[in-house]
């Protein structure tokens, strides 16, 4: 896996979730001028950061990709069991923090 990362984005949660996950990949930093790139587009169209790259293909947006993470290192224990409610848990704080304070936190940065 490659995490495409601009310091002092979202995409230092996917950097942070690696980390914790004891995950194994490969770091590209990038700037501002990277995302406008053809190259940097065909990972994510609105050429935002993070994306990481794997296999499959890219996945971006920082909430995704740390789920993502978390389902992939399941020995980590960074996320409840499928179908569970500490799962569901996961979910709502994940998807809490960004719809309500991350416009919080931006207006502070």
């Amino acid at each position: 896996m490659r995490l495409y990362h601009q310091p002092r984005t979202r995409s230092t949660r996917a950097l942070w979730m690696l980390e914790e996950a004891g995950a194994a990949f490969d770091l590209t930093l990038i700037t501002r001028e990277d995302k406008a790139s053809p190259g940097y587009r065909k990972l994510h169209p609105l050429g935002r950061s993070p994306v990481i790259e794997e296999d499959g293909g890219p996945v971006f947006e920082s909430v995704a990709i740390i789920l993502h993470i978390a389902d992939q290192h399941p020995e980590a224990r960074l996320i409840g069991a499928l179908g569970t409610h500490e799962r569901a848990l996961h979910y709502q704080w994940a998807l809490f923090a960004t719809s309500e304070i991350d416009g919080a936190l931006n207006d502070v940065a």
